[in-house]
């Protein structure tokens, strides 16, 4: 498992990997913003493209992992060193935006 935070749009998103294939940092995080974006806008699938990497993502409800639960998003990548799948759990941690 890996785990990732993550500033975007509304604040910062909490994930964790249960795999994420070849995928570098900082793609990940690329990855995270995109799906964060489709969940926001209530989109249960979504086309994923960035800079070395192309796919599709779907959400597959709320998941837990290793005491993490939130919505839970699954998708296959075509990245620069083939066909990856990925599966995650994210979560947007709201405390930063409380007064």
């Amino acid at each position: 498992m890996i785990g990732l935070e993550v500033e975007h749009r509304e604040g910062l998103w909490n994930v964790a990997f249960v795999n994420c294939g070849y995928l570098s940092e900082d793609k990940r995080i690329d990855l995270v913003r995109q799906v964060a974006d489709a969940y926001i806008d209530s989109k249960s699938r979504a086309k994923l493209k960035g800079d070395g990497f192309e796919g599709l993502m779907q959400y597959k409800g709320i998941g837990m992992l290793h005491g993490f639960i939130g919505p839970r998003f699954e998708g296959i990548l075509e990245t620069e060193q083939g066909k990856t799948d990925f599966d995650f759990i994210v979560y947007h941690d709201s405390r930063n935006t409380l007064n």
